[in-house]
């Protein structure tokens, strides 16, 4: 677990850890169990906006106010990416999954 904040706190804007209001965090709503425990470790208050990836993206696009973004499908990265809604050189890919039946 301390691994997954301290990964948190690399990506963190740096002049947003020193202000005193919430960072907002749009999330996928499948990473909600692995980021809610570590949203209460932050040393900095976070509001967390969870949803469908698209969803989230396409609200961004249209000017929702956010920190980071933490998306569950790289292909909307990318489109994030392409129509410069993320700030260049910001984007980490933090971890990846794949399907395996049993």
């Amino acid at each position: 677990m301390i691994r997954w904040v301290l990964l948190l706190l690399l990506i963190l804007p740096a002049p947003t850890l020193a202000e005193t209001r919430a960072v907002v965090v749009f999330a996928a709503v499948s990473l909600r169990p692995a980021l809610e425990p570590l949203a209460r470790l932050l040393p900095v208050r976070t509001t967390m906006a969870y949803g469908a990836t698209a969803a989230l993206a396409r609200q961004i696009e249209q000017g929702a106010p956010g920190d980071i973004f933490i998306a569950a499908d790289t292909d909307w990265m990318d489109w994030a990416a392409a129509r410069r809604l993320i700030e260049p050189g910001t984007r980490r890919d933090l971890a990846s999954n794949r399907l395996v039946l049993a």
